[in-house]
């Protein structure tokens, strides 16, 4: 992935050019726009370049098909986000990271 400039409203320990996770990290800023939807985060995907276009696009049928899975998805990117915003935070500072999470990275 290409290094970016730095923005000034992103925290020094989540830039984009940090890797993926990192970038995904950057979507629960509340300085800007998130992901807080499925619909949100297939978009986040292909703008990532985790997803082809067509792969959104059966995602997002799939999603009105099995609504129930797409929100339990929605949840666990969201734990997911928040549990790697906790260890890049932890890193960062000099700390470890939660025992818990490491755990919930790893399940």
């Amino acid at each position: 992935m290409a290094k970016r400039r730095r923005k000034q409203d992103q925290p020094e320990i989540v830039r984009r050019d940090g890797g993926l996770g990192a970038y995904f990290v950057n979507t629960g800023s509340t300085k800007r726009k998130g992901v807080a939807t499925y619909a949100e985060l297939v978009a986040w995907g292909t703008r990532a370049g985790v997803l082809t276009a067509g792969a959104a696009e059966h995602l997002g049928r799939a999603a009105a098909e099995r609504p129930g899975d797409a929100a339990a998805v929605t949840a666990r990117a969201l734990e997911l986000r928040a549990c790697l915003r906790r260890i890049l935070l932890a890193l960062a500072t000099g700390g470890a990271p939660a025992a818990a999470d490491l755990a919930a990275l790893n399940a």
